[in-house]
């Protein structure tokens, strides 16, 4: 199958083949369901990097709008507004609006390609024909490897054997529904929350309770008595809207968990990128250490496609939880758990977590100054952290409207918050979730000029057509 692109020399070219594969999925000449090109074959049709292709295709998979079949390929899915014979005459080139699923994506151009494709060398040439426990040396194992990461640099002393590796975050979730069986008991979640965290419990018939969150994180004060199967929070960087759960509000979580019997799962994505996360321990790291699975992994640190996660369990749990595992998922990524023992052994994943927050850091503040300078009428929610923003909208008619609108226009990725379920205090209304790690931060200040004169128009028209006039 040849791809109708055509990619131009001297611009980033994996930006160039997302924008153009949107485009004619938007357009209806790639329609729902058709066998996408493998990435070897669309890299050798462009004369590209197979890598450029390959992070282009978990783009596009991260968002739904391509997925993949084991052993058959990479489909076009079905995703609402594209493929629709609405949207067959937009225009050519067009490109599809962000939503709350492209924030907070990590710079896929950060990521060292060439160190890591030598790690799944070597680890390749290490495993060989044997069975993949068999190849795993003590000082490779990616267990070993974690550990050691989470307690040099979350104060997180853990054994090996109470961290169970998986495939994704979804089979993290999963693992942890199956483990602590929820549908005979209340499950609570932050309210907003990412909805597959929402979907993974409803799944196995769990009773979803919503708990509001506020600028200082998940609401203690709104646990419900008695008996519930878990909590689950995001206490170092509230996703969506940022906030850090606080000292006090910690220590009653605990004390709720230990009275009620619940399990306190504590998902923490994007540590390793930010710069309080040594400061501020995880839960797990604290005397409620018994009762909290801790939920991370490597796709927000090292890029989108690789999926690669990890539950840390209290003792009392871990071997539960690895049976399980092996009954369902073990050596589903043998292959990238080997090469990441190797990529944190040698070195590289130090480096590279060191030269992304360097990076992430100069954007923030880049996009902060354009903020002050532009909006000053826009306030944070949250800590000035992780790699999205909640930005707080002022009230007007069409102001989030045309702020996304803009925002697309100028490729600054912002985008609604994917859930309607209401913070205590909160107007999730006038809320828009802004992307920190993709900012060009050479435009950014153009950017949210241009943003802010498109929102005081919508603000104030016939202020602005006397400016126009003028």
């Amino acid at each position: 199958m040849l791809i109708p692109l055509k990619l131009v020399r001297g611009r980033p070219l994996q930006q160039q083949l997302y924008d153009q594969l949107r485009a004619l999925i938007a357009s209806g000449r790639l329609q729902s369901g058709a066998r996408m090109p493998s990435t070897r074959m669309l890299a050798e049709q462009f004369a590209i990097s197979r890598i450029t292709v390959l992070l282009t295709y978990e783009r596009l998979v991260a968002e739904g709008v391509l997925y993949t079949l084991p052993a058959a390929g990479t489909f076009v899915g079905v995703v609402q507004g594209i493929g629709s014979p609405g949207l067959a005459k937009e225009p050519a080139g067009a490109v599809l609006r962000a939503g709350a699923h492209d924030v907070g994506l990590p710079d896929a151009e950060l990521f060292p390609a060439n160190r890591w494709r030598a790690a799944l060398r070597h680890a390749l040439d290490r495993v060989g024909l044997r069975r993949p426990e068999d190849a795993l040396d003590g000082s490779r194992d990616p267990r070993s490897t974690i550990a050691g990461w989470l307690a040099a640099t979350r104060g997180l002393s853990v054994a090996p054997g109470q961290i169970v590796v998986v495939s994704g975050r979804r089979r993290a979730l999963d693992t942890i529904a199956e483990l602590l069986r929820p549908s005979s008991r209340r499950t609570l979640i932050e309210a907003p929350c990412d909805a597959t965290v929402t979907r993974a419990y409803e799944r196995v018939g769990a009773h979803v309770l919503p708990i509001p969150v506020d600028e200082a994180g998940i609401r203690t004060d709104a646990l419900p008595a008695g008996q519930a199967a878990l909590v689950h929070v995001t206490s170092g960087h509230q996703n969506p809207l940022g906030a850090v759960l606080s000292a006090e509000r910690r220590e009653r979580l605990a004390a709720w968990a230990e009275a009620s019997g619940a399990f306190i799962v504590e998902e923490d994505q994007d540590a390793d990128l930010r710069t309080d996360a040594a400061l501020k321990p995880p839960m797990a790291a604290g005397p409620a250490a018994s009762r909290v699975i801790y939920m991370s992994g490597f796709a927000a640190t090292m890029a989108p496609w690789l999926h690669l996660a990890y539950l840390v369990l209290p003792p009392a749990l871990a071997e539960r939880a690895a049976a399980a595992h092996r009954a369902v998922d073990e050596h589903a990524s043998w292959l990238e758990e080997a090469a990441l023992g190797e990529f944190i052994v040698s070195g590289a994943f130090a480096r590279h977590v060191h030269r992304a927050r360097k990076v992430y850091a100069g954007r923030r503040h880049a996009l902060a100054a354009a903020r002050m300078l532009h909006l000053p009428e826009i306030r944070l929610v949250g800590a000035d952290n992780g790699l999205h923003q909640a930005w707080l909208l002022p009230e007007g008619f069409a102001v989030v409207d045309r702020f996304l609108e803009v925002a697309d226009d100028r490729r600054l990725i912002a985008a609604r918050p994917s859930l309607s379920v209401a913070a205590l205090g909160v107007p999730l209304e006038r809320i828009v979730l802004v992307d920190v790690a993709r900012i060009d931060e050479a435009r950014i200040d153009g950017t949210l000029g241009a943003v802010a004169d498109a929102m005081r128009a919508a603000c104030c028209p016939s202020a602005a057509r006397e400016i126009a006039a003028d």
